[in-house]
């Protein structure tokens, strides 16, 4: 189902905000597709729950995924939304990594380099959203921080590195996705105890890094200076960095 086809069932916010983004199209069409359609293209199944949305790309088309398209209710509206954020900053040339790479390489960008890179266009296009066309995604950042601090902080452990980056990883995101002080207050105590605290340190000198994307039109070139900038302060071995990070020119 092409974008033309669906566009009739979103609201007039969500029309104006697809209409947008697509005036910058690079000739590739937005598709929408369900769970099994997903599969059948790429190989691999999305895996989402109702209320979730995932976004991929071709060289022939762009993809929006849904567990099922029909309806389109009101509730699938702010994932939709999210996922064009994303396709609003691949029409940018955001980076993405090369398709062609191993199997240890592709284990560490999904559990690093990845939900970074998500992350840090989060931080540029929940404010835009919200500002520019009153969409709202914090309210599903503030529903999954409650969900974090009540049913999976409380098991976490800080026993390997890959516990510290996955701890700082989420405090980064949820700093980023939740506005809520009451919830952010509570999840500062939550990462002040012992065995959290210089994780939280880390996370407090990686922030303002990330929110200086927020005060700047996108820029690929500027945001891929940023990413490396976080990964510094993370500590994280420059050998094992994305290849896009050795796009960036001298800013």
């Amino acid at each position: 189902m092409d974008s033309e086809d669906i566009r009739s069932q979103l609201s007039p916010t969500l029309q104006k905000l697809m209409d947008d983004i697509l005036s910058h199209s690079d000739g590739r069409p937005l598709v929408f597709v369900d769970e099994l359609e997903y599969e059948i293209i790429t190989g691999k199944s999305p895996e989402l729950t109702e209320d979730e949305a995932c976004f991929t790309g071709s060289e022939k088309r762009f993809f929006i995924c849904l567990k099922s398209l029909a309806p389109m209710t009101p509730e699938k509206e702010l994932p939709v939304s999210h996922e064009m954020g994303h396709l609003w900053l691949t029409l940018h040339s955001f980076p993405r990594e090369n398709r062609n790479i191993s199997d240890e390489q592709q284990k560490r960008y999904d559990s690093l380099f990845g939900p970074l890179l998500e992350v840090m266009e989060h931080a540029i296009f929940y404010p835009w959203l919200k500002n520019n066309y009153g969409i709202d995604l914090y309210r599903v950042g503030n529903q999954r921080l409650v969900d974090f601090l009540k049913n999976k902080f409380p098991n976490r452990k800080n026993e390997s590195q890959g516990d510290q980056v996955s701890l700082i990883l989420n405090y980064i995101k949820f700093k980023v996705e939740s506005n809520s002080s009451y919830w952010q207050e509570r999840f500062s105590r939550a990462y002040s105890k012992n065995k959290f605290i210089d994780l939280k340190l880390v996370g407090e000198r990686v922030l303002p890094i990330i929110q200086e994307l927020a005060s700047k039109p996108p820029d690929p070139q500027y945001f891929i200076k940023k990413y490396r900038e976080v990964l510094e302060t993370m500590n994280i071995e420059q050998e094992l960095w994305p290849d896009f990070c050795s796009l960036v020119k001298k800013y």
